[in-house]
């Protein structure tokens, strides 16, 4: 059953849902929740190799809760990976883009995939999160 709080997700997250919440950097940050998925099935606590997996990452701001970020393009590759282990690989991931953001790279004309595959509200949200994402990855 949803969460009645939680907006309807854009992304389509397949089987057993696993949420974990990012801790916070600084007092006051708004929460945030990153849902992943296995395609195929996939049972929480178990590792998969070669797997492709949803995500989901969810902001609970004071207005309301939003989808900021969503994907089916995460895999684990030769690896075992868990669901746990694959929202960290996930957080990694977000936070090296954020740091590319910070950097001032995607200003002007950028070609790198981080630029053009963020519009600028989630480009904003990699840069204020991405110490978040590598501590939380860590």
């Amino acid at each position: 059953m949803q969460d009645p709080t939680i907006p309807e997700c854009p992304q389509e997250l397949p089987e057993e849902i696993y949420w974990a919440d990012v801790p916070e950097f600084a007092e006051g940050e708004p929460r945030v929740r990153i849902a992943v998925s296995a395609f195929g099935g996939g049972t929480v606590g178990k590792a998969y190799a070669g797997q492709t997996w949803a995500y989901a990452v969810l902001i609970d701001t004071d207005k309301s809760p939003e989808w900021v970020i969503t994907g089916d393009d995460l895999r684990s590759g030769a690896m075992p990976a868990t669901h746990e282990e694959m929202v960290r690989t996930l957080a990694t991931f977000l936070s090296a883009d954020g740091e590319h953001v910070a950097g001032g790279a995607c200003e002007g004309e950028c070609s790198e995939r981080i630029c053009n595959q963020y519009d600028e509200p989630q480009r904003e949200f990699l840069e204020a999160n991405r110490e978040r994402f590598a501590l939380f990855s860590a």
